[in-house]
């Protein structure tokens, strides 16, 4: 009977060693993800501040460049539009759509820690 839980309890510590691996995956995917996350947040709402100063519409993240390992932080780098009413070529306007004429004209990097916060933010134009 004791031989029997020690091979039953063998069997499950071999189990366990065999899901960490896939567990182990999973959280270096998931870790891109959240620091891609909080980056677009943070350049949001940095853009909608410095916009709200101008009482013009914020900006908006076009897209996400690069993802990076340094270290035990995440560098994220994209391209971010400062976001505006668009207006047609008669000067109306295309029915208040935002950005719907402009392209990226900003880049950002952002630096994600391990916990998941954003440690450095830099917004520069393109």
């Amino acid at each position: 009977m004791t031989i029997f839980k020690i091979l039953a309890g063998g069997a499950g510590l071999a189990a366990i060693a065999v899901v960490t691996p896939a567990s182990a995956q999973i959280s270096v995917v998931s870790r891109p993800q959240l620091a891609i996350d909080q980056c677009s947040t943070a350049v949001q709402a940095r853009l909608s501040t410095r916009a709200a100063y101008r009482g013009t519409v914020g900006g908006r993240v076009v897209s996400v460049t690069s993802v990076s390992y340094r270290g035990s932080r995440i560098q994220v780098r994209g391209l971010a539009s400062t976001a505006g009413y668009a207006y047609g070529p008669y000067g109306a306007g295309l029915y208040g759509a935002l950005g719907a004429t402009q392209g990226a004209n900003l880049t950002f990097r952002c630096s994600v820690d391990r916990y998941g916060r954003v440690r450095d933010l830099d917004i520069n134009r393109r």
